[in-house]
């Protein structure tokens, strides 16, 4: 038997989803990039882009 989630429920968890995704990349984020003066990539923060990106 399938249990029915109301709208009000629904409108609630994906709210609750997006606060943690929001936190997630966040944390991600300032865990990588640490200079905002330059527009190059720097080779740690591409090692770190990886180690981030599911495989």
């Amino acid at each position: 038997m399938a249990v029915q989630v109301s709208e009000s429920d629904q409108i609630k968890q994906f709210k609750e989803f997006l606060g943690t995704y929001n936190k997630v990349t966040e944390n991600c984020f300032m865990d990588c990039v640490k200079d905002f003066t330059n527009r190059e990539v720097k080779p740690e923060e591409v090692k770190m882009k990886h180690r981030w990106q599911p495989v």
